[in-house]
């Protein structure tokens, strides 16, 4: 299974961007900061395919930090 991550904290973004990647017939997974997407990664059996990120968050991570 091929999932794009979306992460952004503000959710009519976030919401636009899952729309539009649903649309294009992508399976998408979000979340509203880093550590809750990296903490996702790290699961077994979760094969992340693609990332799109926001790139200034609050919390102690950004999407620098998850790209990294």
């Amino acid at each position: 299974m091929r999932i794009v991550l979306v992460v952004d904290d503000e959710p009519m973004l976030r919401m636009l961007a899952i729309e539009m990647l649903e649309d294009a017939g992508h399976i998408v997974v979000d979340f509203s900061n880093a550590a809750q997407a990296i903490a996702y990664c790290d699961e077994p059996g979760n094969d992340v395919a693609a990332v799109v990120t926001d790139i200034n968050m609050p919390g102690d991570l950004d999407g620098l930090d998850l790209a990294r």
